[in-house]
């Protein structure tokens, strides 16, 4: 799931959310109850599970949303008069497996480990807007039910449990669980948009602690300027990979890494696990490979979609439906992360993925 869709999913559930929180501590006859607290909430529509930080002596509010079978998490962050919103990397899915090394010759899985370790949560697709004045929407008991914004809200025990449709009273959200008090060591710092677009001639493959040997696998390679592959430093085929890659059309700043089309990671690491030599494949597999450094930032793939909404649907002689959820399909850029985010992405073809050459060399593979 692109992170932009977690602003549809949840725009219209923060009013509620926050709405119940006052209703549940009207009820307590604690104005602190709950002021300071964490709920997991699932969408079983779309195998979504979202875990919510709110605060609402400080004003803040944290979403931290994982769809299955996806190795990215999208988060969106309310405070500060800003609505900030990113992906980052699920570290729960960075442990580096035994056997990650298998056939590498120069790789090293405990130094794979370390790499990630040592680089951290990198936050990629950064988008910071002004926030609209959030509304603490009125709650309204209806028998064993509380209507808040359109949305019914079902209660077993006194205790809150689910969010069903206005109209039809389908279970639109699932509260599995609510804590009193922000669980776990969560910051609310946001992110930084990098607007600057890297030139061709700026980009950086990897870092420039690679010892490949080559000219053009490493930081900062001139396209137009680096002597062609076999004529300088490294082997015909140690650098012919590397070459091509630099020529990404698709690419963007992303931490300490360079984020660029999934199809263009994957024909470097398939290059050169097929033609270069150990010390050249070596570098290249411990950066782009399956548990490289760049499963922390990932890659872009141009895929079709499904983004849902909610829709008001206002109130007329028949009644008031409420809140609806609708759905479409598009052909929109994600962020894949893992070390399974080269499965089934979409090769949009080499004319398309590589822009054209200030350089020709004998021998190019593109």
């Amino acid at each position: 799931m692109h992170v932009a869709q977690i602003v549809a999913i949840t725009a219209s559930l923060v009013g509620v959310i926050v709405g119940l929180v006052y209703y549940l501590q009207a009820k307590s006859g604690d104005a602190s109850y709950l002021s300071s607290s964490t709920w997991t909430i699932s969408i079983p529509d779309e195998s979504v599970t979202q875990t919510w930080y709110i605060d609402t002596d400080a004003d803040v509010l944290k979403i931290v949303q994982h769809k299955e079978g996806q190795a990215a998490l999208a988060i969106q962050e309310m405070h500060s008069g800003k609505t900030y919103e990113y992906s980052v990397w699920d570290q729960v899915e960075s442990t580096v497996p035994a056997d990650a090394c298998d056939g590498i010759q120069g790789c090293d899985v405990a130094e794979l480990q370390a790499q990630l370790d040592a680089v951290g949560t990198i936050k990629t697709d950064c988008t910071v807007e002004d926030l609209t004045d959030a509304v603490s929407l009125s709650a309204v008991e209806v028998g064993d039910t509380v209507v808040i914004g359109g949305f019914t809200v079902q209660f077993v025990a006194g205790v809150p449990t689910a969010i069903l449709d206005g109209e039809d009273g389908s279970v639109i959200a699932t509260i599995n669980s609510i804590v009193d008090g922000i669980a776990g060591d969560v910051t609310f710092d946001g992110c930084a948009v990098e607007a600057r677009r890297l030139d061709l001639e700026e980009r950086e493959l990897g870092f420039a602690e690679w010892a490949s040997g080559t000219d053009w696998c490493g930081a900062g390679t001139d396209n137009c300027n680096t002597p062609c592959p076999g004529t300088g430093a490294g082997s015909l085929t140690d650098n012919m990979g590397c070459r091509r890659h630099d020529h990404g059309a698709v690419h963007s700043p992303a931490g300490v890494g360079v984020q660029l089309e999934c199809q263009v990671d994957k024909d470097l690491v398939e290059y050169a696990s097929d033609n270069a030599g150990w010390q050249a494949n070596a570098a290249i597999q411990a950066t782009f490979g399956s548990w490289g450094l760049a499963n922390a930032w990932g890659c872009k793939n141009y895929a079709n979609v499904q983004n849902c909404w909610w829709h008001w649907a206002g109130c007329g002689w028949r009644g008031c439906p409420g809140w609806q959820r609708r759905c479409s399909s598009g052909w929109q850029w994600e962020t894949k992360h893992g070390p399974w985010r080269y499965d089934g992405i979409n090769n949009r073809g080499a004319g398309t993925i590589y822009v054209d050459k200030c350089q020709t060399c004998s021998g190019d593979v593109f």
